[in-house]
């Protein structure tokens, strides 16, 4: 039997078909009957075969550094900030655009 809606979203099919949007990961499974041919249709296949690296695994795992490193850093700027800490934000800046442009130089050389 099919089900009518999501239990954890509330979503109802005729809503996706409308709207192209899921509530949530559970309505994969509630819908999978459903999903499955339209998922099939668009990819070519129902089961994910993953993605290539287009890099070494190295090379990934420096990008993925710089990018949390970044990340870290944003935050840190925000709250000094938000503090009026100005001294320790543009100390901070300086370093974000020294990790943007080491991560630009890294990727140029992929």
């Amino acid at each position: 039997m099919l089900s009518n809606e999501c239990p954890e979203c509330g979503i109802t099919y005729s809503e996706f078909k409308q709207t192209g949007r899921l509530g949530c990961s559970n309505c994969y499974s509630v819908f999978a009957v459903q999903l499955t041919p339209l998922i099939e249709r668009i990819h070519g296949s129902s089961k994910y075969s993953g993605k290539r690296l287009s890099q070494s695994p190295e090379t990934f795992d420096e990008t993925y550094n710089f990018k949390i490193k970044y990340s870290r850093l944003r935050k840190e700027l925000d709250n000094a900030l938000k503090k009026e800490h100005y001294e320790q934000a543009a100390q901070l800046r300086d370093k974000l655009k020294e990790i943007k442009k080491d991560l630009k130089a890294e990727q140029k050389t992929i």
